[in-house]
């Protein structure tokens, strides 16, 4: 979930200084697939060397901050554990992300993601759009939500 974010943090920050991926890849010297992957939420592991490369190209600075004590109640957790109940197979919450911005369901978890847009309560569901949405943009979200909606035929969730 953290390198959603990053990524899309990235893309901000490149689009904002008016980069390609090609031109940040190459400043960087980092492979353009690899600024494709991080800023589409797809990559599953990326080194601090290459994060710090990337970032410094974009004048952005990493640094270390202490979790707050109260944090608001994680909705994806708690949409993967309402999706997992009736199923041997357990929904993640990377799974549930990648569904919902890609808008396609993992293989022989459909069923999962159709409790997910046609069962939870609507602040539930409103509630993992916007923890996505915050580390995707709330357009990209919305998108793979009703691309996803229309792949399992239900209605599609507002």
């Amino acid at each position: 979930m953290y390198l959603l974010r990053l990524g899309h943090s990235i893309r901000v920050a490149r689009e904002a200084c008016g980069l390609s991926q090609a031109e940040l890849s190459e400043r960087a010297g980092v492979s353009r697939p690899t600024i494709s992957l991080l800023e589409n939420g797809l990559v599953s592991d990326l080194g601090v060397r290459k994060v710090a490369a990337i970032a410094d190209v974009l004048g952005l600075a990493l640094d270390m901050r202490r979790k707050p004590l109260q944090r608001a109640p994680d909705a994806v957790r708690i949409a993967c554990s309402a999706a997992n109940v009736s199923h041997r197979e357990q929904l993640s919450e990377d799974e549930l992300v990648a569904a919902l911005l890609s808008g396609h369901a993992p293989p022989n978890k459909r069923a999962h993601c159709r409790v997910v847009l046609e069962e939870l309560p609507r602040n539930t569901l409103s509630g993992v759009f916007a923890q996505i949405a915050e580390m995707a943009g709330e357009a990209r979200v919305l998108r793979g939500a009703a691309k996803l909606a229309a792949e399992l035929d239900v209605a599609v969730p507002t």
